[in-house]
């Protein structure tokens, strides 16, 4: 499995990231992406939080979330912006 649907991510101010605590521990969401359609379904593990704390297990084992998510620059750009920084819920994939 790769890490793309390890996490539920805003980030760009609070207009975009508030959004982040509507869903509790427990609930399924589904993962929309534009140009796309559905692309998968989860179930939300943890409350919000910054990227730059955000882990992920692996195997049996925490990893950051930063040193495993490569494929992409934009959770990485303001991660110590306080405002913008990309936020995260814990999110399992297919439950």
């Amino acid at each position: 499995m790769g890490y793309a649907m390890a996490s539920l991510s805003l980030g760009g101010g609070s207009w975009y990231s508030n959004t982040l605590n509507l869903p509790r521990v427990g609930d399924r969401v589904w993962v929309k992406a534009p140009g796309y359609g559905f692309v998968g379904v989860g179930q939300v593990t943890g409350t919000r939080e910054p990227m730059a704390n955000f882990k992920i297990v692996v195997g049996n084992q925490e990893r950051d979330a930063t040193d495993l998510l490569k494929g992409a620059t934009y959770h990485m750009d303001l991660i110590n912006h306080p405002e913008r920084m990309e936020l995260s819920n814990g999110s399992m994939p297919g439950s």
